[in-house]
């Protein structure tokens, strides 16, 4: 039996592939921002670090506050690639808070702010 092919490893191989391609376009201002393979690659790999450099372990459950986005999307890989829960991941910022407080309480241990970690970067 094969082993499961995930997505944050087709991220990896579509960036050594094809690294200056753009994958994701992003509406910001008014204005598309294209986000390359390459640069999705490096950005899910340093977010995949920073969360263990957050003290996260393999295993942990991890909610994202982000609206749906390129970063979100990436943020999303990061989590899996690092061995991190990301089921049930989605906390977008316009929910009712009550439905955010409950996503918090039974899916998620520290929930992170996806745009937040890549401008940490």
């Amino acid at each position: 039996m094969t082993a499961a092919y995930t997505a944050h490893q087709a991220i990896l191989d579509w960036a050594a592939k094809t690294p200056d391609r753009v994958f994701l376009h992003q509406p910001v201002n008014g204005e598309m921002r294209e986000f390359t393979w390459r640069r999705c690659a490096d950005d899910m790999s340093r977010m995949a670090s920073a969360l263990v450099a957050f003290g996260l372990q393999p295993g942990d459950k991890v909610a994202i506050f982000a609206k749906n986005s390129a970063e979100w999307f990436i943020a999303d890989a990061a989590i899996a690639m690092a061995g991190m829960c990301h089921r049930y991941s989605v906390i977008a910022p316009e929910l009712p808070s009550a439905t955010t407080r409950h996503t918090r309480r039974c899916c998620a241990q520290r929930p992170i702010d996806a745009a937040a970690i890549t401008k940490a970067l």
